[in-house]
């Protein structure tokens, strides 16, 4: 995920599918759903200032979600896409300790890290909140006609410093 930044993870996931599901019952249209693409110059009868504000709003409303879910008590630790494994270098010797049974101080550091991760998600909301209220119509048009990941890109780009540097301490000492 994007927050993964400050850890180096490769879990990498689009914050935008992130959203879907909030907007509709049965989950099909999602985000994209809300607004009719019919060109690149117009968006069905909403004016590229209204898009941008929906798609502010539903970025907001998604970052609320996914911090309110992440951030919670086991919030990496159980979810599957979020969760952080094992650095790559310490799979083999957790996987050697597994074997004597004391893979404990791997699991130990494991969910070390995925605590770090739920303690330091609710303070990455204001940083969220700057870079999509910073977004302009250009930012979203990409966001909306671009490739899946395109949001998380954008996140990523506008944001993926300050965030690291806010989160490193957070992850250091827990």
């Amino acid at each position: 995920c994007l927050l993964c930044t400050s850890c180096n993870t490769t879990n990498a996931q689009d914050w935008l599918p992130q959203t879907n599901g909030y907007f509709n019952s049965d989950g099909e249209a999602g985000l994209m759903g809300l607004f009719n693409l019919s060109g690149n110059t117009s968006i069905g009868d909403l004016t590229h200032s209204e898009v941008g504000a929906g798609l502010r709003e539903a970025l907001k409303v998604g970052t609320n979600s996914v911090v309110g879910k992440l951030g919670a008590y086991n919030g990496f630790n159980l979810d599957p896409v979020a969760h952080i494994p094992l650095p790559s270098g310490l799979q083999k010797v957790d996987s050697a300790l597994s074997k004597i049974g004391m893979n404990s101080l791997t699991d130990d550091l494991r969910a070390r890290l995925n605590r770090a991760a739920e303690k330091a998600t609710p303070k990455a909301k204001a940083l969220f909140f700057t870079a999509i209220e910073d977004m302009t119509i250009n930012d979203a048009k990409t966001i909306l006609t671009g490739p899946q990941d395109a949001a998380t890109q954008y996140l990523r780009r506008s944001m993926g410093s300050a965030l690291k540097a806010e989160m490193q301490p957070i992850i250091q000492s827990t």
